[in-house]
């Protein structure tokens, strides 16, 4: 047997428990002799309830063992065992229960459980603790063991983590049934529990795989099912090629890494390989592809459904890109329309301003010939009625108030395509006192104020008496006014002449 098969194993605490300072409570062993291989490993519950299960790991392990290896210790223990597999088993499985129990006893008799440990905990467990004498479930666990003889095998398992067999055809298989009623998520089935025995599952079989692991769930967590066989059958080889203690350097550095990079919880693993017979390379099985091959096929589905509607998304998005182009190319032929009729506005508002400018001087004249106009009558009529000549009495024209217009603005601006005003650049070019400028933003206001000096053309009548007594009116000198092409012969004319 020791010829045929070694065995190995190893435990590491997770980078999790190392970061929140709580202890490894993972553990493993293996054990040979010229009879029997083992592999055992066990994980200690992660839950402050139960505050003693990395001892209670140790315990089973050790225990596990121990009562394997108590029960085959000759030949004839074999044979029973070939010949009521099932029924060897369940002995086996039972003394592990009530050998750990007892174990676990002894431990608390030893190592009385102190109030310190208590602190912090459910208020039942500590109650069950105290009053029923239930102290055995803080130390609990799980636990898988397999067993290898020359021509049988079996394994046993209560809780999670997994036992991965290599078939000598190169089929990787986990053989021990899986719990997929009790061992799902964060819950697991225990060896501290009152039906622990009726949560063992098992297997058997004179086909002796060429190597079996068990491992806990901190490993098989770590890696998908392909992953994990390619590094059991790194494993394998190690055990296979390298000495004791340079298979156990290379595991723990494996095992730390693990954690590390994975599942971050304790890590242990314990194995048997064969070291005649070859260890071949993982090879996905049919099984294995056909459900890769559903996945890829949902994937895919998936993927051609998102697909799908994305192009429709974008032919959505595209006609209304192309629509609001389209408003955009509106707009802009409209603002074009619009800057045009802006042009052709101020461009008559600048005609507007000339035609005003010029009305406004031509009437600014006509007013003060006007009120010279009224001013002579007014004297001519003061004259007559001194010397009692009747007048023309014309009231309503001699009451008239001509209307006054503010003086002319014109506007320049720096807009694009704006007119300037004729006016505007002769005021910039020639500034005279009598322009007012104000500057706003980009638009300069330009205010004409017209010269018109009343005074020095309003006719002044002279009233003279002779030497005879005759009064005589002043003669009125002729004046040319000329006022964009209009022409005007003094204020009345030649009207009254001097007697001579």
């Amino acid at each position: 047997m020791i010829d045929s098969f070694k065995v190995f194993n190893g435990h590491r605490i997770g980078s999790s428990h190392v970061a929140n300072g709580n202890p490894c409570e993972d553990f493993s062993m293996s054990y040979q002799n010229e009879l029997v291989s083992i592999a055992v490993i066990s994980d200690g519950h992660g839950d402050k309830n139960c505050f003693r299960s990395a001892k209670g790991a140790q315990i089973v392990c050790e225990v596990a063992v121990e009562r394997i290896k108590n029960t085959f210790t000759c030949k004839e223990a074999l044979e029973s065992l070939k010949n009521s597999p099932e029924r060897i088993i369940s002995e086996i499985e039972k003394s592990i229960i009530h050998y750990w129990n007892v174990n676990v006893e002894n431990d608390i008799i030893t190592n009385p459980i102190s109030d310190e440990e208590l602190l912090g905990l459910d208020e039942h467990v500590v109650d069950a603790i105290k009053n029923t004498g239930r102290s055995h479930k803080v130390y609990g666990c799980t636990l898988i063991a397999a067993v290898f003889f020359d021509d049988f095998w079996f394994g046993i398992h209560i809780g999670d983590g997994k036992c991965v067999a290599i078939q000598k055809n190169g089929l990787y298989k986990q053989p021990i049934p899986w719990d997929n009623e009790n061992c799902v998520g964060n819950r697991s089935t225990s060896i501290c529990s009152s039906r622990a025995y009726d949560s063992f599952r098992f297997t058997y079989g004179e086909d002796v795989p060429v190597a079996v692991f068990v491992a806990s769930d901190g490993v098989d967590e770590s890696f998908d099912e392909n992953g994990l066989n390619k590094f059991y059958y790194t494993l394998a080889c190690w055990v296979k090629a390298l000495s004791t203690d340079d298979c156990k350097n290379k595991l723990d550095e494996m095992l730390c890494q693990i954690s590390q990079v994975g599942s971050g919880d304790d890590v242990s693993v314990s194995c048997i390989v064969d070291c005649v017979n070859e260890i071949k390379k993982p090879f996905a099985t049919s099984q294995q592809v056909a459900e890769k091959m559903e996945e890829l096929y949902s994937t895919l589905l998936d993927i051609e459904g998102r697909c799908s509607d994305l192009v429709e998304r974008k032919s959505e998005v595209e006609h209304k890109v192309d629509e609001i182009e389209r408003e955009i190319n509106e707009l802009e032929e409209q603002i074009r329309h619009k800057k045009e009729q802006l042009n052709e506005r101020k461009a008559e508002h600048e005609s507007v301003l000339k035609a005003f400018s010029s009305s406004k001087e031509q009437l600014d004249g006509i007013i003060s010939q006007f009120e010279e106009a009224k001013d002579v009558k007014k004297r001519v009529d003061d004259y007559w009625k001194e010397i009692g000549e009747p007048i023309t009495d014309n009231f309503t024209i001699m009451s008239y108030t001509p209307k006054k217009f503010e003086d002319v603005v014109i506007v320049q601006t720096n807009s694009e395509n704006a007119p300037v005003s004729e006016n505007t650049e002769k005021a910039e070019e020639t500034p005279r006192e009598d322009v007012k400028t104000s500057t706003k933003d980009s638009e300069k206001h330009i205010v004409v104020v017209p010269q018109v000096n009343i005074a020095e053309s309003v006719q002044n009548m002279n009233i003279n008496e002779n030497k005879e007594g005759t009064i005589v009116l002043g003669e009125l000198p002729q004046e040319q006014k000329s006022i964009d092409g209009y022409t005007k012969t003094g204020v009345l004319g030649n009207l009254f002449k001097k007697q001579k």
